[in-house]
Formats: structure tokens, sequence, C-alpha cells
């Protein structure tokens, strides 16, 4: 189902690296797992797979799976895992948010995606995202000082491959701001692991 030999990749694959572990994870707790299964858009080419290594069972059986590991030197670790399928369809999650699950929410990883709201707006070029995702934004009240709500959109355990473009709506700007070319923009990325960071843009 699912073969790869990793010898070395050219620098301007290295970002495809965050497709080939599981990235939530590692924005959360800091670990570094190697998936066995490939992303819809990673370029990475060194995989053998059926089905992108996905495992469809339909049934309410046992199944055993080999995963095998071998080091350039020829040593090799055998690991037989059990897995337990089930023929009933799990149920979608309950969402509270209110910007979720809507049509045109669910982002397209191959296509440039656009959303425009009348607060946010937001363009994701084709193959920025590694899977399909709903595009999820926040608000959550003001801060002193600013002239815009504050936002958290989508999460920090979604990897792009490219930058995106976004824009939010300023309000409560002073008469001597409103006719500037720029304003800055402070963007917070903060998550278990890491540090908070700061990203200053100019808008």
């Amino acid at each position: 189902m699912y073969y790869e030999e990793l010898e070395k990749f050219s620098f301007e694959n290295a970002r495809y690296v965050n497709a080939h572990i599981d990235y939530a994870e590692k924005q959360k707790h800091g670990d570094k797992i190697q998936k066995c299964f490939v992303s819809k858009t990673t370029n990475w080419g060194l995989q053998n797979v059926i089905n992108n290594g996905v495992l469809h069972f339909e049934d309410d059986s046992v199944h055993w799976i080999r995963y095998i590991v071998k080091d350039f030197a020829g040593n090799s670790t055998e690991m037989m895992l059990k897995v337990k399928s089930t023929s009933k369809a799990a149920k979608p999650p309950i969402v509270n948010n209110p910007h979720v699950l809507k049509p045109e929410m669910n982002f397209d990883c191959t296509k440039e995606n656009k959303l425009m709201r009348p607060d946010l707006q937001a363009t994701i070029p084709a193959n920025a995202l590694y899977d399909d995702v709903y595009f999820e934004y926040f608000t959550d009240g003001s801060v002193k000082g600013t002239y815009s709500p504050l936002y958290q959109v989508m999460s920090d355990e979604v990897a792009v491959q490219k930058a995106y473009s976004l824009s939010i709506k300023a309000v409560r700007l002073p008469e001597n701001l409103q006719s500037k070319p720029a304003l800055f923009l402070l963007m917070i990325r903060e998550n278990a692991a890491t540090k908070a960071e700061h990203i200053k843009m100019v808008l």
C-alpha cells in the first residue's frame, strides 16, 4: 500500500516536509511523526503508493498491518499493528462555529480559493494548501488602540506551502490616518510547542 525511499531531495522541495509529517502534532506537542499516506498536493515524488496510502475496510473485523523500516546500512525493524474496522459510517462532528460547513468555506487545495466578506477577504493560491480544508475565522472583540476586531484565521495546525493574501477591514480610523496609503498589521502566531511569534505586515 505504501512504500517510500528517501535518499536526498532538492532545497526547493524542503518545505514539503510539512506535508510529509503530522504537522498538527508537531504544532501541538513538538513531535515530528512521519505520515504513511500522501497529502493531496504533495509534490514529493519519492513515494510508491496505492490509493494514496489510505486503507479502506468495509467490515467489522480485525486486520493486521505490517510496518517495516530500513536504514542505509541495511538494518531493518518490523512491527505488526492490529486495527479494528467498522462498517458503520462515522457521524460528522458537531461544529458550533457559524462560519464552518458552508459550501463557499470548503477550500479545494488544487484550485485558487477566494473568500469575500464585508469585514475580511482572503485569496489562497492553488496548491498553497496540502489538503482540502474548511476555511475558519473567528472574531474576538477588540483591543484598545487597534482599528479592527481581533481575528483568528484558520489554525496554526494547518500548514501552507505558499503565501496567501489576507485583508481585514479597518474601523474607527481617525481622520489623520484615513488618507494614509499603508497601515501596519500586527499578527501573532502562537502554539503550545513554541513561543509566540509577532509578525508585522504592511498593508
